[in-house]
């Protein structure tokens, strides 16, 4: 994704048309980065981290969703239902900006600000909900963003009273 897209997606003046672009060129981008790097490195249905010896999940690395109880214990950890055929059927846009502890000690890591003009697009609010949708679909994030668009309020009071709303 260069600065092209993001000038592309200001001439679309339907507003979810735009997001949808802009949203399926960051996942495209996210997709072949993987991709071409094998960050991974999936051998058998195993992350790198997942054949090592305190490997927590069994296999598929991080596509786990799960709730936390009140005392934030994981509950219902289960493989995401989103995934098919060993990809994202939902194209998931927080799931492909998450990357474990593992690559991040590496200096992997993603984040919707680093697209270039990105904030062109896309508030501070709503880039909180790129960054916090995780195993939630394409349609659901896109309505959020919507959502969030109509909220004017600073970022400080928007972090404080809707950063719950954002991750239903």
């Amino acid at each position: 994704m260069n600065k092209s897209t993001i000038t592309h997606a200001l001439t679309i003046h339907n507003t979810r048309e735009r997001y949808e672009y802009v949203y399926d060129a960051i996942c495209e981008y996210l997709d072949n980065k993987f991709k071409e790097n094998n960050y991974c490195d999936f051998v058998d249905d195993k992350c790198v981290v997942n054949r090592g010896p305190t490997s927590k999940n069994r296999s598929m690395g991080c596509c786990y969703s799960f709730n936390l109880d009140m005392f934030l214990n994981v509950r219902d950890k289960k493989l995401c239902q989103y995934l098919v055929n060993k990809q994202c059927a939902t194209k998931c846009i927080s799931c492909k900006l998450y990357t474990c502890k593992y690559l991040a000690k590496k200096g992997i890591s993603f984040s919707a600000l680093s697209f270039p003009d990105i904030r062109k697009i896309f508030n501070r609010n709503q880039l909180e909900v790129l960054r916090y949708n995780c195993f939630k679909t394409r349609e659901q994030i896109i309505d959020k963003l919507l959502v969030v668009k109509k909220i004017k309020m600073p970022y400080f009071l928007f972090y404080l009273f809707y950063k719950a709303k954002i991750k239903d």
